[in-house]
């Protein structure tokens, strides 16, 4: 992760799911709500279930991890899956709700 209220503040792949990269923090990320976004690389699939809730977990645990140190504040987190430009998945966690993932869905 980069540095606090960067535009591109981090991104990272899993060895294990090699068509997926990175996360984008949007302007002004380090408040109580942060936006992640994810791409897929070369197919869509990675945001279908089972992928799309392994992925999401993958990536709420190693963002929580990075946010606790530079972003303490961080209530919420946000995700939207992209390929080619279009949304397929989106999610949200929040502490309020024991950093439970509700909202996943996919394109059809």
């Amino acid at each position: 992760m980069g540095a606090a209220g960067g535009a591109l503040a981090g991104q990272f792949r899993f060895h294990d799911k090699p068509n997926f990269t990175g996360t984008t923090l949007e302007e002004n990320w380090c408040g109580e709500e942060v936006a992640l976004k994810l791409t897929a690389l070369q197919d869509p699939a990675i945001f279908d279930p089972p992928d799309s809730v392994y992925l999401q977990r993958k990536v709420l645990g190693t963002s929580r991890a990075a946010l606790n140190i530079v972003c303490p504040g961080v209530r919420k987190i946000t995700f939207s899956g992209w390929y080619k430009g279009e949304l397929y998945y989106a999610g949200a966690a929040a502490a309020e709700d024991d950093w439970q993932l509700v909202g996943i869905y996919a394109k059809p």
